[in-house]
């Protein structure tokens, strides 16, 4: 497993998806506190510093932009014949699995902290640190949405193994789940019970929400917990027999 984890890491820092994803997350929140505060119509505008980091995964486009990097990384292999080789040598697509997943969570999880510091300093030269509120709590929720859905990324990713329909079916089916759970609320008709109000799409919402009360965030990020162990089972279940 430790020959595996130290490959992946090889692969990881010479990837250059990893850089450009990387980079485009965090550029997007510093040209949004740029705009903020150079354009005339924003000048009276304020993001202190703790306001920069609880919204730069939002600015982002953190979870679509993760998803595109995921795909990438996680279907090279498949498309270029890899994975015959290293299960010729011996090791298990349990393994395999669980050193991809490990290693792209690892990604994402740099590029998350690296995006709410450079967000947080460039913030705080611009308006001050300001007050830290309930920001701690905003920004542990947005950690466990990205565990959530990198556990979708790559399972997605493990199941179809084409880059190309990866990325695609990333984009399509958290908005197509929503909408149909959404019909389906409709056509139901359940007093004080939503379906939609259970899938991640909404559950992200709820728990990043600084609004609502830490109850009903914690309620959304086990829930969101819940799906990452399905979407993880489920990805290494698919992989297991899925023919390379």
């Amino acid at each position: 497993m430790r020959k595996l984890i130290k490959y992946e890491l090889h692969k990881l820092f010479r990837q250059r998806s990893f850089y450009i994803c990387g980079s485009v997350i965090i550029l997007l929140p510093l040209i949004f506190l740029l705009i903020t505060r150079f354009a005339s119509g924003f000048s009276h505008a304020e993001i202190t510093g703790w306001d920069g980091a609880t919204s730069a995964m939002s600015n982002g486009n953190f979870i679509m932009i993760m998803g595109i990097f995921i795909s990438l990384y996680i279907c090279e292999d498949f498309d270029q014949g890899i994975l015959k080789n290293i299960f010729s040598k011996g090791y298990s697509r349990g393994r395999v699995y669980a050193a991809k997943y490990l290693i792209t969570l690892f990604a994402v999880g740099l590029i998350f902290l690296t995006d709410m510091l450079v967000s947080f300093i460039v913030a705080t030269v611009f308006w001050g640190t300001g007050s830290m509120g309930d920001s701690l709590e905003t920004i542990l929720c947005q950690g466990v949405v990205i565990v959530c859905y990198h556990a979708f990324f790559s399972a997605l990713s493990f199941i179809i193994g084409k880059t190309g329909g990866s990325i695609t079916l990333g984009i399509i089916i958290p908005m197509m789940m929503e909408l149909v759970l959404m019909l389906a609320d409709g056509l139901l008709k359940l007093k004080d019970f939503r379906i939609a109000d259970y899938w991640i799409e909404t559950l992200q919402m709820t728990a990043t929400d600084p609004e609502l009360s830490m109850k009903k965030h914690i309620t959304a990020c086990a829930l969101m917990l819940v799906y990452t162990v399905v979407f993880y089972l489920l990805g290494l279940f698919f992989h297991r027999r899925k023919e390379v």
